[in-house]
């Protein structure tokens, strides 16, 4: 064997073949396990002892140090060890030709180890390395990867030229070697020249793209992005006819693609001919029909609202909007908003590109990613715009809603439901649709386009869940869907959207930063610079749009922070984020003053502590606010749930004593006014008093008086009542219990007003007379625990349906409670003139009283609940209007009742020859019931709540004046009635704070 090696090195003619065979000589003289080892540490460029491992898939260390005494074996510094590159290229060659199949099993073990240490790394080496190796074990996985390293490296500037054009060159080895071909080779080429016309190289994408061989008709994808290709790369150089009939040529080709695979590609490249000047090849595919009528009133005032409270009130103002980011390639800048589609490349969204474009190419159905502070919400807002002026003008439009995806979780979770009921929730909550109407609407999937945003503010525990219900909604209807997300926390989710195409937003590049920078004067600007220049982390957060944008206004609080503060500073990128924020918010509080911010302070009384409380306010506001899963803060919607168990009862306590007044003081008036009559008619039934002792009785105890004093004394059983029932575990034990305090307070009341001769059966009559309404009103404060605040009633078209069922259950009830009360009445008469006539003549007339009074209770509710459901869209809110509707209502309420049941009761009383006291039993019981269920219970414990968060000094009495100056501050965005942050980032930023600390 030695000596057929000898011979064939004495017949060598090169050193090619003189190297090959002196390696053979080598190769002969070690073990076959080193061989072995040997050659699978020449697949790779480098390899250490746990690289090794990984190519041999076993245990490796005597190995690897019998590789490491060979001469053929060097060092690599910072990487460790490599066979030489021409021992390495041979080993290669006979490798490749003579076991193809072991090559390919080390390229693939190759491949895997580098994308495990890239992931733990994130160095360029590894990722280009594993390109390299993937290329020969998967080429078709090896030409994604590269697509996407490449457009990934091309987006940050940190990255150069030189490391993508490495890792082009890593990839040639691999074609120069016959070890890539056909459209394997010819996707790197065309990378090779993408590449070079990314960083402005036109020269350098010329050769590539004269070496693509591919036939059009064995890759259409590959031939329409090899013509698109070359036409920019003209449109660099300058050649406007080339450049036209390369990209033409790539527009149809684009259309040849089978499945409409080429479509989306299609329209990018028209918008960009477009742009250039040329004529359009296509029409816009935005709207498939022509223009018809304009939309309905109704339709329009939504789109009024809409506009106003997201575009408005957040776009045209966000912080982040404020950059003047060029999103168009040139040649020394990157896109920052690429659109990822499942095949082709992913391609940058050019500046004037309109989104709304993008979203009906892409089958109107997108994802939107980014990292915090991208401007993926902006991204959103400026898609909304769009589709919201395509449905001002068209009535075949669909109207854009927009959700916030936050409360799906603990929704889902407490109702146990789909998509569809949360959206039918949300849509009636923000938007004031009908529920019903709503729901029809969604299954139609034509009069709605739903922009959901924040995915990632999902709890985490839910997030799978609203992923599965998403693409349940996505089957069941042909609603068009926009879903905006943070990338990593989409990335980290095992279940993803059935959506294909998404915007992904880039980091901004050093040279945007330095742009926006060099708008500043001095010495503000040079001292950005040098700050930049100097501390990598900074620049590494201010890639954030937001963040940058912060970065100027937060300048000063950055240099005058306490030590303890500064300290941390220098600590990560993420210290960077928080100490910019906390510097932001310093600022914001030394701003001259508005008038709102004069105000707000004259109302807290404490100018010198308004930054403090102020602080500590908001990071009250978005720690529960992150607690109940939303963004968006509507002071009607502040809710018991925000106070902490140990002060259940307070709260209790006040918004008991709030109804017990006020429905107290109603029957307590009534009462007061017509006494005479009522002791009258109460005391000559039981043999009471005479005539002239009552006049002397109410003479000396004024019978306004003692109402007054009534309803003040039943406002504390109210308290006490619902104060006392806070502890049980079950809401209608609670109302019962309730109830039944209630009741003994008015019975011992009511004999206490005629004197205590008579309490035992003055008392029962009297509590049961008069005493429902309020014991109905005090049970149900007992029993209610979330507030609902009716925010509306409106006449328009009730419903005739609704309107009979509640009329037959008013004239049931009303004969229930007709019989009752009139076999009471009978009772308490027969003492004087005999049970059995006072008794048929208390029941008959009871039963008419209750038919009558049921007729007009049904009526009025059928009315009412009619009103309240009946599809409807206000004009814009205001902040709080909620509230003071709430009372309104109650109040409406209260004259409706006056005049459908009071009437109707004075002129029965009069009937039957005892004037006032039919009108008083009806409206001490109807008002109270009247003005607690249509808003006035739910006024109370509004103003309850707002009484406990004061007193606790965590939000402020004037808390609409101090949420106005917020928004004056730049903390706070009104939306609509509502208020947001101005970033997530910084509600989280006041979530996390420590109240003891702000």
């Amino acid at each position: 064997m030695e000596m057929n090696l000898l011979q064939r090195l004495t017949a060598a003619t090169t050193d090619a073949e003189r190297a090959a065979v002196m390696l053979e000589m080598s190769l002969s003289a070690l073990a076959p396990a080193v061989q072995n080892a040997l050659t699978a540490a020449a697949v790779p460029h480098w390899f250490d002892a746990l690289f090794l491992e990984a190519l041999l898939a076993a245990e490796s260390d005597d190995l690897y140090d019998q590789l490491l005494q060979q001469s053929f074996v060097e060092l690599v510094p910072g990487k460790g060890y490599a066979v030489h590159e021409r021992t390495r290229i041979s080993l290669l060659d006979k490798l490749w030709r003579e076991e193809p199949e072991r090559f390919m099993m080390f390229s693939d073990r190759a491949a895997d180890y580098c994308e495990s240490r890239a992931k733990q790394t994130d160095a360029a080496a590894w990722q280009a390395e594993e390109i390299y190796h993937r290329l020969v074990s998967d080429p078709e996985a090896g030409i994604a990867g590269l697509r996407g390293l490449a457009t990934k490296w091309a987006n940050y500037e940190y990255h150069t030229f030189e490391e993508i054009e490495y890792t082009i060159r890593l990839a040639e080895e691999q074609i120069s070697a016959g070890r890539l071909s056909g459209t394997g080779a010819d996707w790197t080429r065309l990378w090779q020249a993408k590449l070079a016309l990314i960083f402005g190289k036109p020269e350098r994408a010329a050769k590539p793209l004269s070496q693509i061989q591919s036939a059009p008709d064995s890759d259409l994808l590959l031939a329409a992005e090899v013509a698109q290709t070359r036409g920019d790369r003209l449109a660099q150089s300058g050649d406007k006819v080339g450049m036209e009939s390369a990209w033409r040529s790539a527009y149809t080709l684009y259309h040849q693609l089978p499945d409409g695979k080429g479509q989306l590609d299609a329209y990018l490249l028209a918008a960009k001919m477009r742009q250039e000047g040329l004529p359009n090849p296509a029409p816009d595919p935005i709207r498939s029909t022509p223009l018809t009528s304009t939309p309905s009133r109704n339709a329009l005032q939504l789109i009024d609202n809409i506009h106003a409270a997201w575009i408005k009130g957040v776009l045209s103002t966000s912080i982040d909007n404020n950059i003047n980011l060029e999103l168009a390639r040139d040649a020394g800048q990157a896109a920052n908003l690429l659109f990822h589609s499942p095949q082709g490349a992913d391609r940058p969204v050019a500046s004037g590109q309109r989104l709304a474009g993008l979203f009906a190419a892409a089958d109107r159905s997108l994802l939107i990613l980014g990292a915090p502070g991208s401007g993926k919400t902006i991204t959103l807002l400026q898609l909304l715009d769009e589709l919201l002026d395509q449905a001002r003008t068209d009535s075949t439009a669909p109207i854009p809603l927009l959700f916030n995806l936050s409360s799906f979780g603990s929704y889902a979770q407490a109702n146990n439901t789909d998509l569809t009921s949360w959206l039918v929730e949300q849509a009636y909550q923000q938007y004031r649709l009908s529920r019903p109407t709503t729901r029809e609407q969604l299954a139609l999937g034509t009069e709605f386009v739903l922009l959901l945003d924040g995915l990632d503010e999902v709890p985490v525990e839910e997030r799978e869940t609203c992923v599965t219900a998403v693409n349940q909604f996505m089957q069941a209807t042909p609603t068009g869907l926009v879903v905006c997300s943070r990338i990593g926390d989409y990335q980290a989710l095992q279940k993803r959207l059935a959506v294909a195409h998404a915007l992904v937003l880039q980091p901004l590049t050093n040279k945007q930063i330095t742009a926006f920078i060099d708008q500043f004067a001095e010495p503000q600007r040079t001292m950005m610079l040098q700050q930049i220049a100097a501390d990598w982390q900074l620049r590494e957060a201010l890639r954030s749009p937001l963040l940058l944008n912060l970065y100027p206004q937060a300048l000063p609080g950055l240099f005058t922070m306490p030590d303890a503060a500064a300290a941390t500073y220098a600590d990560s990128v993420e210290a960077r984020r928080q100490s910019l924020f906390a510097a932001y918010v310093s600022t914001v509080f030394v701003q001259p003053e508005s008038a709102v911010s004069a105000q707000a302070k004259s109302a807290n009384q404490d100018a010198a502590n308004f930054q403090k409380k102020s602080k500590r306010w908001l990071a009250f506001l978005g720690s529960r606010m992150q607690q109940a899963g939303t963004t968006l803060f509507f002071v009607e919607e502040l809710q018991p749930t925000w106070l902490p168990q140990r002060l259940f009862r307070q709260y209790r306590g006040i918004y008991g004593l709030f109804i017990g007044v006020i429905v107290g003081l109603i029957g307590g008036i009534l009462i007061g006014l017509i006494g005479n009559e009522i002791e009258t008619a109460i005391s000559t039934q039981l043999g009471g008093p005479s005539e002239r002792e009552f006049i002397r009785l109410i003479k000396e105890l004024n019978i306004g008086l003692t109402g007054l004093l009534l309803g003040v004394l039943i406002s504390i059983a109210g308290a006490f009542s619902t104060s006392l029932t806070t502890s049980l575990k079950w809401p209608w034990l609670r109302a019962g219990i309730g109830a039944l305090i209630t009741w003994i307070i008015v019975g011992l009341l009511g004999s206490m007003s005629a004197g205590l001769k008579y309490w035992v059966s003055l008392g029962f009559v009297g509590g049961f007379v008069f005493g429902p309404g309020l014991i109905v009103s005090i049970g149900n404060a007992c029993l209610v625990f979330n507030i609902q605040l009716r925010e509306r009633v409106k006449v328009l078209r009730p419903s005739r349906q609704r309107i009979l069922q509640f009329i037959k259950k008013g004239v049931f009830y009303g004969l229930i409670g007709g019989l009752i009360g009139g076999f009471v009445g009978g009772l308490s008469a027969g003492r004087s003139t005999g049970f059995d006539i006072e008794l048929i003549d208390g029941i008959s007339g009871g039963l008419l009283i209750g038919v009558m009074i049921g007729f007009l209770g049904g009526l009025l509710g059928g009315l009412i609940f009619s009103f309240l459901d009946t599809p409807h869209v206000d004009e814009r809110p205001d902040p709080g209007r909620g509230v003071r509707t709430s009372l309104g209502n109650a109040l409406l309420m209260i004259l409706i009742s006056l005049i459908l049941l009071g009437l109707p009761a004075w002129l029965i009383g009069q009937r039957f020859g005892v004037r006032t006291l039919v009108f008083a039993i009806v409206l001490a019981n109807v008002l109270p019931i009247a003005f607690s269920w249509f808003g006035g219970l739910a006024w109370c414990q509004h103003w309850a709540l707002r009484i406990v968060l004061a007193r606790q000094d965590w939000l402020p009495w004037r808390l609409l004046s101090w949420l106005d100056d917020m928004v004056s501050r730049g903390l706070l965005r009104r939306v609509g009635g509502g208020y947001i942050f101005i970033h997530r980032s910084l509600l989280e930023y006041f979530a996390a704070l420590e109240e003891g600390n702000v």
